[in-house]
């Protein structure tokens, strides 16, 4: 009896020694990515950078979250504010708070992607703000991306709007580059499906790829499109130090109509089918207003490439932050945008 009991108190000190040195290297080692090898020709090998090249980062940092669990997204941010229905089948989940924004796409409890804006969530190995000078010196722009039945390729302007790295085989960070300052203003955390979907670059691939089908909740996307659009265009004002505008439900509809004309009717302007332009518009609906404006957009499949691309560009750029500006009405219909901004008398 007492060599049994011996043993037996050995073999529970062997479990509860094993088992603190399983802890002390969870809780120690660094969550540890390669990048893969730029892409060079045709064909690409993939290699690990240099060991003064590899990344360390802490594991609570945004892109881990790519192809996890949702349940981990509540664990660590609560309940969404509210979910919004996709083009492409996943909800958005949207989180809103003083230091940033972001919208999570889930699909089947499994987390697609993220987008995010602000300085209050962990985005490393990148911080927002970086410039993309810091940026380039540290990790490899990719100029094309190649996966097992699909090739992506990025122009010059791509590379500098928009460029992306690889943080692994799986996650891609496309990077939104604010032309202003060349600063690091948003990013975009997505796997390689999500990536094939949304095509936000020139798309090279074998077999069949998934077309946007005709949805029956066009309506409730749309909606949402355009909330997104009004919550993102005042996170960014805010960040600017500028105004939030308030929403304006009269000329929301007006851009809304604009949106589904240009769609019916196949064309893509200011003007109007009959040649009406913004101020015409605005006078059929007898609006009082000191100054407006307008952004067109169109082909995009969600609301943070459409606010990327005005970003993108200085006209609209300028009535986004137009600091005079205290009304926005948003109106999408399928895949075209329009924005109306007012000065109230």
């Amino acid at each position: 009896m007492k060599v049994k009991a011996v043993l037996v108190i050995i073999l529970l000190f062997i479990i509860i020694f094993s088992a603190l040195l399983w802890m002390e290297k969870k809780q120690e080692d660094p969550l540890h990515v390669t990048l893969q090898q730029q892409y060079v020709s045709q064909h690409v090998e993939k290699s690990a950078f240099p060991a003064d090249h590899m990344l360390y980062w802490r594991k609570d940092t945004l892109w881990r979250f790519v192809n996890q669990s949702s349940d981990e997204i509540v664990d660590t941010f609560g309940k969404p504010k509210r979910k919004d229905p996709a083009v492409f089948g996943w909800q958005w989940w949207i989180y809103q708070e003083e230091d940033y924004y972001m919208q999570v796409a889930v699909e089947d409890q499994q987390v697609k992607g993220l987008y995010a804006i602000g300085k209050g969530l962990n985005i490393q190995p990148l911080e927002i703000g970086n410039s993309l000078e810091e940026i380039e010196k540290s990790y490899p722009i990719q100029q094309q991306l190649i996966f097992d039945q699909y090739r992506i390729e990025l122009t010059e302007k791509d590379l500098e709007n928009r460029p992306v790295i690889l943080l692994n085989d799986q996650v891609v960070a496309q990077l939104y580059i604010a032309p202003s300052d060349d600063q690091l203003s948003g990013i975009r955390l997505m796997n390689q499906e999500m990536l094939a979907l949304i095509r936000p670059y020139k798309l090279y691939y074998k077999g069949e790829i998934t077309e946007i089908e005709e949805q029956k909740e066009w309506a409730a996307i749309e909606t949402a499109e355009a909330q997104q659009i009004f919550d993102i265009t005042n996170f960014i004002r805010s960040e600017s130090g500028l105004n939030e505008l308030n929403w304006n439900d009269t000329i929301g509809k007006v851009a809304k109509r604009h949106s589904k004309e240009m769609k019916e009717e196949g064309y893509f302007s200011h003007y109007s089918i009959n040649g009406e332009n913004l101020a015409d518009r605005l006078t059929n609906i007898n609006v009082d207003y000191r100054s407006a404006g307008e952004n067109i957009g169109v082909s995009f499949y969600d609301a943070p490439e459409m606010i990327h691309h005005w970003l993108n560009n200085e006209g609209q750029r300028e009535a986004l932050l137009k600091k005079e500006y205290t009304d926005l009405g948003v109106g999408v219909y399928r895949t075209h945008y329009t924005q109306k901004f007012l000065e109230k008398e």
